[in-house]
């Protein structure tokens, strides 16, 4: 007898299940569900761990231990072409057996997975999955929502070593292109040391002529040497005398130097003196201005207190009379 279930219910249902997905001690219990997977696919990228440099080491085959490389020295050019060689095979050899790889694991996939509708979107609409879902019971929904999580998190997982995968295989197939473009400029330098030897042999017959000849030369300047030593000797009274000359001008110079220095310490100070002028003529200006306004507050001062003098002595004369006439008269 099967159990209905309510639309919140298959809500909180999906719910705890997309927060289920298998994390530390939880994914033993989720073992027990996947066991319905195909091995095949358990077994999918279980070699991806190792470190791609192990079986493909480019860089540190690709030059000689000794980095003190002589041209005349050909031994040492067989033993890198020996060595660029077996590189290159062994990373050719390494890229086949990748990419037969790659070739086994896709096809796993595709045994796997078919033609992707497992994860394709369905056709139905959310209200459609509800009532397919409401005619399960609780127990088997629960099953089939959480066979569909981790499905999901284990595609996800698959998806992410795929990409691991493609990325160093990219990075393996520059090593390869690196590897034979090394090789390329290493038939290319072989062609112009070859040029630079022969190059080097014409230079070194027309060094032995130009020796000879220098031979010859030598003996000429010998007789010619006699006659630089006078020219030697008023040479260097010239000299001596251009000495003189020179010191003579570098004292002129200098003096000129320090009256230039000097004028300009004095224009300098002229101008700190005009500025300072300027600036107490503006403050001379400012104080005149405040005097004349303190003169006239002082005449409006001096009124007010004549004013004020005034109509105390009038005050004052008033009273004397007023009490004059009450005392005197009575």
């Amino acid at each position: 007898m099967r159990q209905e279930m309510s639309t919140d219910q298959l809500s909180s249902l999906a719910e705890s299940i997309g927060s289920s997905i298998p994390v530390g001690a939880e994914a033993i219990k989720y073992n027990v569900i996947n066991n319905h997977r195909p091995s095949s696919s358990r077994k999918l990228f279980e070699s991806n761990s190792r470190n791609p440099s192990d079986e493909c080491p480019v860089a540190d085959e690709l030059l000689p231990a000794d980095d003190n490389w002589d041209e005349n020295n050909h031994g040492s050019e067989i033993d890198l072409k020996a060595n660029s060689a077996m590189t290159s095979e062994r990373i050719s050899a390494c890229l086949d057996k990748m990419f037969s790889k790659l070739a086994q694991d896709m096809g796993r996939v595709c045994a796997i997975y078919g033609d992707g509708s497992l994860f394709s979107q369905s056709s139905l609409t959310f209200e459609a999955e509800l009532n397919e879902l409401n005619k399960l019971s609780e127990t088997d929904a629960r099953d089939q929502l959480e066979r569909y999580a981790l499905r999901c998190h284990i595609s996800e997982r698959e998806k992410e070593q795929l990409h691991k995968r493609n990325r160093e295989l990219h990075v393996r197939v520059l090593s390869k292109q690196t590897v034979d473009a090394l090789r390329a400029l290493e038939q290319t330098s072989a062609v112009d040391i070859t040029k630079w030897r022969q190059k080097h042999a014409l230079s070194l017959a027309q060094s032995n002529t130009l020796q000879n000849q220098l031979k010859h030369t030598t003996v000429q300047l010998e007789a010619k040497r006699e006659e630089l030593k006078e020219v030697n000797k008023n040479f260097d009274m010239l000299r001596f005398e251009r000495d003189a000359l020179r010191n003579h001008n570098d004292n002129l110079e200098q003096k000129l130097e320090e009256m230039k220095s000097r004028l300009h310490g004095l224009m300098e100070e002229l101008k700190m003196k005009e500025e300072a002028l300027q600036a107490n003529q503006g403050k001379v200006n400012d104080r005149d201005n405040q005097i004349s306004v303190l003169e006239e507050k002082l005449k409006k001062v001096e009124n007010a207190a004549e004013a004020h003098v005034k109509r105390r002595e009038d005050e004052i004369t008033k009273q004397m009379v007023d009490f004059f006439r009450k005392n005197f008269d009575g």
